[in-house]
């Protein structure tokens, strides 16, 4: 966790989160606070994905796993596309 600041019109907390894990916590925070919470992200820096988080991802993506051999570059899957035309914005 970071700072909590207290104030006369609530409380600030700064804390660090992956963005997955915020993917829904501006609606929750409303919810439970009746919608007098207020929500703000900034991004802090990035961190580079694990072998293993890379074939999660790449697995979810195309359905099946990949296990990468030793040594093999995750990103250099060239069979993963985005968006409706598959022969555009490849990886």
């Amino acid at each position: 966790m970071g700072d909590i600041i207290h104030k006369s019109d609530g409380v600030t907390i700064n804390a660090r989160s992956p963005v997955a894990t915020l993917v829904k916590y501006s609606t929750d925070l409303r919810r439970i606070s009746s919608g007098r919470a207020h929500f703000m992200m900034e991004i802090d820096g990035y961190n580079p994905m694990t072998i293993h988080e890379t074939e999660t991802i790449i697995a979810s993506l195309t359905g099946s796993a990949r296990l990468s051999s030793e040594g093999e570059d995750p990103f250099s899957h060239d069979d993963i596309s985005i968006g409706s035309d598959s022969s555009s914005d490849k990886f």
